[in-house]
This record gives C-alpha cells, structure tokens and sequence, in this order.
C-alpha cells in the first residue's frame, strides 16, 4: 500500500501552518427549530455561533438516554449540513422515521462500547431486514453521527466520516480502492478504515504529533483548502467546496446507477459528461 502524493502534499501543507482546524459551520438556529419544534429545548440548549468538529464534540457529553442521543445527532447533522436550507428539513425526516430515538441511541451504545465499524455493520445488517430503519439516513450523514459519538469518549478511536467528498478523491488518488458512500456498504467503510490507518502512521515523520484516522479523513476532505492564518472559508476553500457540491450530485447519480438493474454503459458515459461540463463552468466561473 502506498500513501498518495496528493496526501503528502496536503499533510506537508498542513503541518506548515500549525495544523490548523476546520472552520466551524454556521447554522441557522430559527430555521432548525421550525423544523423540528419537538426538539425546540434540545436546540435552545446548543450555541448560536458556528459549530466545529472541536465544539460538537465537547457537547456531545453522556449519551445514555434517548433525548441525548438525539442531541449528540442533532449536533452532527447541525455540524454537518450547516447552512444548508434542506439540512433541518433532511434531518427531521429521519429523527420521524419508526422508533429514530431509541434506534440512534442503539448505535450509539454500540459506537461508543466496539466502535465506528461496528456500529456501521450494526446498521447495514439491520437496514438488510427493515428497510425503514432510520430511513433516509445514509452513510455520509451517518458516518458523521458516529465520528461524534466516537470522537467524544476516550473508549474507542474515532470513526472517521466518509462522505461523497472522501469517494471522489479515493477514486482519483487510490488504485482499486472505490468507496461505495451508498446504500451502507461495511466493506467499504472498511477498506476506508484500512487504508487511513496505514496513511496515519506512513505521514508521521520523527518528531511529529501522531494521527488519527480522523486526522487524515479531515485532510482529504480538505486537500483542496489553503491553512495559512485560515479562520472562515478562504477563497480556495469555497471553490473545493463548490467542486465538492458538483461531486456530491454526480456522485448520488451514479449511486442510483450501480443498485439499478441493466444499466447500459450509454447512461455511466452521460453522467461523466456532465461532471465535465459542470467542472468546466465552475472553471470558466472563477477565470471571470
């Protein structure tokens, strides 16, 4: 196994400006709470200002009952959708899904008890027999609701996310590796999970702080940013966002492809090409 040039370059990059974090997300408290009035004092209880990986974390605390498990997933999709208008709207979606409560307190028992690849194969097996467990909740908003249940206790590593972000850059930059980011797919998570252990230690030179897996999920996620004295999104930042949009909807297209039958290989050349065009107008955009 080898780690990819693009990986050295950005951890290079990284550990240059102090290994900076994440900007936090904004959210918008008003319109997650019209949304989902059940859980208003949940909400109520959460910071106004823009929430990071670090923030979410430290808030997470005991999740032990049902309402706080909802909190800790709260505090994921928050984090993880940020501004989005359609992220309370999604959210609400699965917190209505049969027994959301009690089913997102499961998992977390078994994220935080035998960690984040047991609490993915937990799902998978279960989303096998009862296609409505936690519907609507698929692996990339998923994965993030383990990271912070995993990420806030010392029992287990944390459970890195893997989102259509992380997909589209394995399948640039890593050889026979392909992630599948729909339906959930523990293979897949594993195979994730492997090769950013092995990335975790090959990036570390002597003297160097260590990684986690979370560590190198956070830098792919972010090969595309400038770190330098980085405290909102930089312009950078926002065009690998803007990318990173593109991606995500080609990325469900093909995912709707590979469960379908008989696709044709007409339908799999359509959709490359319109991952081309709209990579080309986000060129032509930032060159004006």
């Amino acid at each position: 196994m080898e780690t990819p040039k693009a990986l050295k370059d950005t951890y290079n990059r990284w550990q240059k400006a102090g290994r900076t974090k994440q900007s936090p997300s904004h959210w918008k408290p008003q319109a997650w709470a019209r949304q989902l009035p059940e859980h208003a004092s949940i909400l109520e209880s959460l910071p106004v200002r823009p929430i990071g990986r670090t923030d979410g974390i430290e808030l997470v605390g005991d999740v032990t009952t049902e309402e706080s498990a909802v909190r800790a997933f709260l505090l994921a999709m928050i984090w993880g959708y940020g501004p989005v208008g359609y992220g309370p709207f999604r959210t609400r979606r699965v917190l209505e899904s049969h027994d959301a409560p009690a089913r997102l307190l499961e998992i977390a028992k078994i994220a935080r008890l035998q960690g984040g690849l047991a609490a993915f194969e937990h799902i998978e097996q279960r989303r096998a027999k009862d296609r409505g467990y936690l519907k609507y909740l698929g692996p990339v908003f998923g994965t993030k609701y383990l990271y912070f249940l995993t990420a806030s206790v010392t029992t287990v590593a944390p459970a890195p996310v893997m989102d259509a972000v992380v997909s589209r850059w394995f399948r640039k930059n890593v050889d026979g590796a392909p992630l599948k980011v729909i339906p959930w797919d523990s293979r897949s998570y594993g195979e994730f999970l492997t090769h950013l252990d092995y990335w975790s230690k090959s990036l570390v030179g002597d003297g160097s702080e260590p990684l986690n897996l979370a560590d190198v999920e956070y830098l792919i996620f972010a090969s595309g940013a400038s770190f330098e004295l980085r405290t909102e999104w930089s312009e950078e930042w926002e065009k690998a966002d803007a990318r990173a949009s593109v991606g995500d909807l080609v990325d469900r297209l093909r995912a709707v492809f590979t469960v379908a039958p008989n696709i044709d290989d007409a339908a799999a050349q359509l959709i490359d090409e319109l991952e081309r065009a709209l990579e080309s107008k986000l060129q032509v955009e930032e060159v004006d």
